[in-house]
């Protein structure tokens, strides 16, 4: 017997149910996928730090409001900062990338409709910035893992960043000293030293890439700087100390150049004596924060010796004396005619009396012999030996004085023997 139609039936509502099954099933899904949007916004704000008297450092404020209709999940914001800011420190747990110009927040795990949440990212003015605040631009912008049905309020800028005229100011000034053994006041040729370098900052803001540098004169090599300090390819004689990303203000900073004195040109033309050649030599000091009085940012000519006043190259031009003052060995062997001069040794002559030795010897014109007739004064011809002619002179003098002395002596006994 075959099938009635109450089986016929039965079957049919059966397939009816599996396909209102399936299709009822997979409605929901959409629908709630459709139904769970959440509109979120975000404004920015900033204001100096909190509980700081620092000029120069910000908290920018992020905040990410959901206007609903549905709960917002996993919150993220991001805050790109622009050149002229770098990252401090977040109090809500924003980190910046390896890069430090990018800082991300978040994530939040959920936002009530409704409800409104702040980031706060503390940042400062960065070393080389040197404007006055107004064309700094910093954005930031949020995202979510619920769908936003009006994601043109997603971002943010915010233009402009009001710096106090104290952040504008600082107030640079520069001195320059050898540094020389205790006693000693100038330097000679061939002799090392150092100089000190001393950098303030009298404020009011901090000073951002302070820059030294120092032309060294022609009468000084650098030989090395335990600060770094050193000439670039095709500077010399230019030297540039590191820059310093930040001087706060009442802050000092040193600098160290160990130099070498190089030998000048002596002025034979001087009287004997001492002769001070000055050592002018000039630093400077920049930064990027303007400074309210730039005629203290080098130091001024004539201040660099240990006392404050000028430093001085000195050559002994003395006779018989070196640069350094000491008496030459083979000028004081020559003071004294009957003491050999071991540099000049005599060959013997056998059969010649000396002085014609001399005379006749042609590899040794500069010695005049016996019979010259117009010797030079700072000679000695019967021995060839060259002697200061201020010696010379003061020898001819005694001698004159000596011979008068004795006309006087023969001339009063004379008188007596009548």
């Amino acid at each position: 017997m075959g099938p009635t139609w109450r089986t016929w039936r039965v079957n049919l509502c059966a397939a009816a149910a599996a396909a209102a099954a399936f299709l009822c099933g997979a409605a929901p899904a959409v629908a709630a996928s459709d139904a769970a949007p959440a509109d979120l916004a975000v404004t920015a704000a900033v204001r100096p730090q909190q509980g700081t008297r620092a000029t120069e450092t910000y908290d920018y404020l992020v905040t990410v409001t959901n206007h609903g209709p549905s709960t917002a999940r996993q919150v993220t914001v991001t805050d790109r900062l622009p050149a002229a800011l770098e990252f401090l420190a977040s109090r809500d747990g924003c980190a910046a990338t390896a890069a430090g110009r990018t800082v991300v927040c978040g994530p939040l795990p959920t936002l009530a409709v409704g409800a409104s949440h702040t980031w706060v990212i503390t940042v400062r003015l960065a070393p080389g910035y040197r404007g006055e605040g107004g064309d700094i631009v910093n954005e930031a912008s949020v995202d979510a893992a619920t769908k936003d049905p009006r994601p043109a309020n997603n971002a943010t800028s915010l233009t402009g960043l009001v710096l106090p005229p104290s952040a504008l100011l600082a107030d640079l000034s520069l001195t320059k000293t050898a540094v020389l053994a205790e006693g000693r006041e100038d330097v000679r040729p061939g002799e090392k030293f150092t100089y000190l370098i001393s950098v303030r900052n009298a404020g009011p803001a901090t000073a951002r890439q302070v820059a030294v540098t120092d032309r060294l004169p022609d009468s000084l090599a650098l030989l090395s700087s335990p600060d770094d300090c050193a000439s670039a390819p095709g500077e010399e004689p230019l030297v540039r100390c590191p820059a310093l990303d930040r001087l706060p203000a009442g802050a000092t900073a040193e600098f160290r150049l160990t130099v070498r004195a190089l030998t000048g040109e002596e002025d034979r033309a001087n009287p004997p004596g001492r002769r001070c050649t000055p050592i002018e030599n000039t630093a400077r000091v920049t930064s990027a924060v303007r400074d309210p009085d730039p005629s203290d940012n080098a130091n001024a000519p004539g201040t660099t010796g240990p006392d404050g006043g000028r430093l001085c190259l000195v050559h002994d031009t003395r006779p018989g004396r070196d640069d350094h003052g000491n008496e030459h060995a083979h000028d004081h062997d020559h003071a004294h005619p009957g003491k050999p001069d071991p540099h000049e040794a005599e060959e013997p002559d056998h059969g010649r009396p000396a002085q014609q030795a001399h005379a006749d010897r042609p590899d040794r014109p500069d010695r005049p012999g016996p019979d010259d007739p117009d010797p030079d004064p700072g000679e000695l011809a019967d021995c060839g030996t060259r002697l200061p002619r201020w010696l010379a002179w003061a020898s001819a003098a005694l001698l004159a004085s000596g011979a008068a002395l004795r006309g006087a002596a023969l001339r009063v006994a004379a008188r007596r023997r009548r």
